[in-house]
């Protein structure tokens, strides 16, 4: 209810740190509309704290047993303390329905299921809200509202308009610029930035071995236009196209190699996957760098950083893959990664994201049950 009211809400999870940002200048308002009781809604599974800033009033949120305290402060220095116990718990009818609405909290007291939090439970069933699941660290390098991805299927088959519907919604959507006339990719582009000003989507960068020049001219738009997140599929190899992008905009800030562009990388086999997931291979580097394409700092910088900040491992699917079961391909690229982090310490973790056959919410939250940072969907 209050979610696109202020300014920026802070929640400080046993996870780690969650952040969302609106428009602001609401807050004040919607609270004499709807009372504070509304604060409730900002509750999520293992808040500790929650902060919550609107420029005429900043909010700390401590959750309890039996309910939440509340310290509202305002600009000119005023303090106002209060609580806000939690409602009685109603009994629940349906204990499998219950169960299958995951945004519900159940607790057991005596014998009898309750919906929400009961004082003395003796068994409880937290919430698990969609923007609870996968990888927070992903949403916050991202700055998504779920760990949802949809992929790009190639032909503009993944259109403007279902990624603009998806950037809207806090989500991510990759353009399928794969196939198309660069013409047609540069005007989705123009669209894309205009409809998505901050940037929030992708287009794919498609591998082209019979035209590699292709490829070179699609990192030379993305460049351009300054796309800011690219999808790589189809690779057996990297290529220096693949590189540059990468490569580009790279700089050193407080001892942190820093990246302009964000890279997921589609694999279902893991050779392909373990050059994503280590540094670029230095003879490219060394030939993007006698060739002007990137700085001395950029070529410094890149055995510092794996080729890819996400890998999205496609079992089997509609799409052309290797028929890979997912139940064995993600936890394969979860030691590979781990694997290769113990050889190649100091590099950034690589997150892991699922693709393949999730045509359903049963389907999905299996992929986080493996241990998914995120999941792609696809035809």
């Amino acid at each position: 209810m209050l979610l696109n009211t202020a300014r920026e809400i802070r929640w400080y999870l046993t996870a780690g740190l969650e952040t969302r940002s609106g428009p602001g200048g609401l807050l004040s308002r919607a609270l004499a509309t709807h009372g504070e009781d509304a604060l409730l809604s900002l509750l999520r599974p293992g808040a500790e704290r929650i902060e919550v800033e609107d420029g005429d009033l900043s909010l700390t949120l401590t959750p309890g047993a039996a309910g939440v305290a509340v310290v509202a402060r305002y600009p000119e220095g005023g303090e106002v303390s209060s609580f806000l116990p939690f409602p009685p718990a109603e009994p629940v009818k349906d204990l499998a329905e219950a169960l299958h609405t995951p945004e519900l909290a159940l607790s057991e007291s005596g014998g009898v299921w309750h919906a929400g939090e009961v004082a003395g439970a003796s068994r409880r069933v937290p919430a698990l809200p969609p923007e609870s699941l996968g990888s927070a660290a992903l949403r916050a390098r991202l700055g998504l509202r779920l760990a949802c991805v949809a992929g790009a299927m190639a032909g503009g088959v993944a259109s403007v308009e279902l990624v603009e519907a998806m950037g809207r919604g806090g989500l991510l959507g990759f353009y399928g610029a794969g196939g198309l006339d660069l013409p047609a990719v540069e005007a989705a582009i123009v669209r894309l930035k205009a409809a998505l000003p901050a940037g929030n989507f992708g287009c794919n960068l498609l591998h082209n071995p019979a035209e590699p020049e292709v490829e070179e001219r699609t990192v030379d738009l993305f460049l351009r236009h300054g796309v800011r997140i690219a999808d790589a599929s189809a690779y057996m190899q990297l290529t220096p196209a693949v590189v540059r992008w990468r490569l580009s905009g790279l700089r050193e800030e407080g001892g942190r190699v820093i990246a302009d562009h964000v890279l997921l990388a589609k694999v279902s086999r893991a050779e392909v996957a373990e050059q994503f997931l280590r540094p670029a291979p230095a003879k490219i580097v060394q030939e993007l760098l006698d060739a002007g394409k990137i700085t001395p700092q950029q070529a410094a910088l890149a055995p510092r950083l794996p080729m890819a900040d996400a890998l999205t491992g496609e079992a089997d699917s509609g799409g052309h893959t290797d028929r890979r079961p997912l139940v064995a391909l993600i936890p394969l690229l979860r030691r590979l990664r781990d694997r290769i982090a113990l050889e190649q310490p100091g590099l950034p973790p690589v997150f892991i994201g699922a693709a393949g056959g999730l045509g359903d919410p049963w389907s999905v939250a299996a992929a986080f049950q493996l241990g998914a940072d995120y999941v792609m969907t696809g035809s």
